[in-house]
């Protein structure tokens, strides 16, 4: 059957393996599969790499091989589109014979990972602060901020971000709590460094609260958070859309 034929060639093309003989009328397939096998697999190698570029330089070109090879066997793509493929690195990192009690590599793997979907995310429009200003306050307060497509919530361990960016060496990397907010405007992502009472905000706002009460919550975690302030520093870089009365 197809399906039988199919499921045998993506085994093969995979994992260098079939569960039958591939015989199709006559020819035999095992060269031809194997020069389809390096491009299928150098393809989703090269694919992971452009996913993970900082990943990569951490573990060194070679062991990134050994890494993605590994990660292609165990989850082979089960989507057309190559862009969305190498979800779930950062959680195949932790368990990984190689990089279990490395956690700061999963942290790595997860910032890299949002900060590529936050480029391919659709688009929506972002709700500015004259917008935010015309609806009366009693209205807003009761209303919550949907989080634009391309924003991403992360907590980490390690401050990951200050390695992808530069500002440390890997060896520097320390253990301590991080909350980042990455978001995109105009094409460009960035990585946003949240105090206590932002993540607060953030979290339950992208848990569906009213401002009301997502900024009671904010305040509970940091007495000294300004709601005000905080309209100020994220309407302009398109966190949020437009709010509903639903």
């Amino acid at each position: 059957m197809l399906h039988d034929l199919q499921r045998d060639m993506a085994q093969a093309l995979l994992q260098g393996t079939a569960a039958q003989s591939m015989d199709v009328a006559g020819v035999q397939p095992a060269e031809r599969l194997a020069v389809h096998r390096i491009t299928v697999q150098d393809s989703l190698r090269q694919t992971l790499a452009a996913a993970y570029p900082c990943l990569e330089g951490v573990l060194g070109a070679g062991n990134f091989g050994v890494l993605a090879r590994d990660f292609i066997m165990d989850y082979p793509p089960r989507r057309a589109v190559l862009a969305f493929y190498g979800e779930g690195l950062a959680d195949y990192l932790e368990t990984y014979r190689h990089t279990a009690g490395k956690p700061a590599l999963a942290d790595l793997a997860r910032l890299e990972w949002a900060c590529l979907q936050a480029g391919f995310a659709q688009d929506a429009d972002a709700i500015t602060l004259p917008a935010l200003q015309t609806l009366a306050p009693e209205t807003l307060l009761k209303m919550g901020l949907p989080l634009h497509p391309a924003t991403h919530l992360l907590c980490l361990a390690h401050p990951v971000d200050r390695y992808k960016a530069g500002e440390i060496t890997w060896s520097a990397l320390a253990r301590a709590d991080r909350h980042l907010a990455i978001l995109r405007k105009e094409r460009e992502v960035a990585v946003c460094v949240l105090g206590p009472g932002e993540a607060a905000l953030f979290t339950a706002l992208a848990e569906g609260q009213g401002l009301e009460a997502a900024a009671e919550r904010a305040f509970a975690r940091d007495p000294a958070f300004d709601l005000q302030h905080f309209l100020v520093k994220f309407l302009p870089l398109g966190a949020f859309t437009f709010p509903t009365d639903g």
